[in-house]
């Protein structure tokens, strides 16, 4: 296989009810020079075999998946930083198990930091849906330049970017450090992420339009860790700040 431009990855656990929808809205993407690496994080439903199914039906005598079932359930955390170990691709397009990509977010993405090699990340605004695929809202927070986006976390101390909307460069993802695996901020590693390279100086932005469907899903972490969340969260944040002291 030539060099890849996009690596997809694809955390799963026990999604057998959206993980169908989830990697067909990946297969039905208009562009297609990707490969997806599927880690299951040791799910104990029927989502192992649904995924290696549509896998082999769509990409038969294609090198454009991999597939890794690890038995131990680790966490997302864990399951991201060995995928993207495993990735070939410039771009890294983050991609959850119970999520749904417009058919032209990886286009859009990858025109947009092709055109604007000061940017390390980009995101977009996301269309909420519930666990039956209904429309719920629009997800519109996310600021549009890097300065608003930066202002978002030093003075509003929010997530400036929709994690699963993101594509970044993966050789600044790996000159980084990747995601901390630390356990003091193992339900908020994004956050890290993104503070740690605004550290560095590194721009990011979020396109102005919907390019995922973000699944409000009760089983997922944001429901189920919110407190967790919320400390960690606090966490990184103050040593955000004292890295800009």
């Amino acid at each position: 296989m030539s060099k890849l431009l996009v690596s997809v990855i694809v955390p799963v656990y026990n999604c057998e009810q959206y993980i169908e929808a989830s990697l067909k809205s990946i297969i039905n993407q208009s562009f297609d020079d990707y490969e997806i690496i599927v880690y299951d994080d040791g799910s104990t439903d029927n989502s192992s075999a649904i995924v290696l199914s549509i896998l082999q039906q769509y990409y038969e005598g294609e090198d454009k998946y991999l597939y890794v079932f690890n038995p131990k359930n680790r966490g997302v955390f864990y399951a991201r930083t060995d995928a993207i170990k495993m990735s070939k691709g410039k771009y890294i397009a983050l991609h959850d198990a119970d999520d749904i990509s417009v058919e032209n977010r990886f286009k859009k993405q990858v025109e947009f930091l092709k055109e604007h090699d000061d940017i390390w990340c980009v995101g977009s605004t996301a269309t909420k849906i519930d666990c039956d695929g209904k429309e719920m809202g629009e997800m519109t927070y996310p600021a549009e330049l890097h300065y608003e986006i930066y202002e978002q976390v030093f003075r509003d101390r929010i997530n400036p970017m929709i994690d699963p909307s993101t594509m970044f460069r993966k050789d600044i993802f790996d000159k980084l450090g990747g995601y901390s695996l630390k356990e003091d901020r193992c339900f908020i590693d994004d956050f890290d992420l993104w503070c740690r390279s605004m550290l560095e100086n590194l721009w990011f932005s979020n396109i102005r339009e919907s390019l995922i469907k973000y699944r409000v899903n009760p089983e997922g972490n944001t429901r189920k860790h919110k407190n967790k969340m919320i400390v960690q969260h606090s966490l990184v944040w103050r040593e955000f700040m004292k890295g800009k002291a």
